[in-house]
């Protein structure tokens, strides 16, 4: 049995079940050549005959999803969570298929393409202010002060860098597997945001806590 016939799909459960046989293949419609066609176009007729054979068919349809491109209603399992999580790690998109994902999603092909907030949306929005707002009554840093601040605004304009200060900026990350196997290091926090796809606050909350980040534990100190 090939191994792919094992996963858990609704599909294939029902291929073992009532066997290739009963199963076939049909072209419902040609949309031409390759590249001839925009992927807005090939996803609203695959939503048209979706939708049609939803109406038609009800359950019977084994589609898990209801859209499109897009995964709305699945949810997977902390089994497939996991897994997927060890696939990926330490796996990060090359510049070549950052700019391939970038046209992919631009102009008419990004799904908020020609869409607006709703004004209930905007009006949330606009209600977290005050108290609402997670930022209300905390002062902020001297440290993100100087950050905002550029040029000679910047209280520290032309003052020298201390070695500890320096040393806190580049302070080396290192990554490791849920083995606690190192398989990345960071040259510094700022370099370690970017190659981990991580937002600092989140760097801060994982790094030395001995709790897994999508499946990495995060030391500024080798283990």
């Amino acid at each position: 049995m090939p191994s792919v016939l094992k996963t858990n799909s609704r599909i294939y459960k029902n291929i073992l079940k009532y066997g290739h046989n009963s199963f076939s293949v049909s072209i419902l419609e040609v949309l031409g050549e390759t590249k001839s066609v925009s992927k807005s176009y090939i996803l609203a007729r695959e939503q048209f005959y979706l939708d049609w054979a939803l109406k038609t068919y009800g359950l019977q349809v084994l589609n898990l999803l209801t859209e499109t491109n897009s995964s709305l209603g699945l949810k997977h399992t902390l089994e497939t969570k996991s897994k997927i999580a060890e696939a990926r790690l330490g796996k990060f998109h090359s510049t070549d298929t950052k700019n391939k994902l970038s046209q992919m999603f631009s102009g008419r092909d990004n799904p908020f393409f020609g869409k607006k907030h709703t004004y209930e949306f905007i009006t949330k929005l606009k209600q977290r202010t005050g108290e609402a707002n997670p930022m209300y009554n905390k002062a902020k840093s001297e440290a993100f002060l100087i950050q905002q601040a550029k040029g000679k605004l910047n209280p520290r304009f032309g003052q020298p860098i201390s070695k500890e200060e320096l040393a806190n900026r580049y302070k080396k990350i290192y990554v490791y597997n849920s083995k606690k196997e190192l398989i990345k290091s960071c040259a510094s926090v700022k370099s370690a945001i970017k190659d981990l796809h991580i937002s600092a606050k989140t760097l801060r909350k994982y790094r030395n806590s001995d709790i897994l980040y999508k499946g990495m534990y995060i030391y500024s100190k080798l283990q």
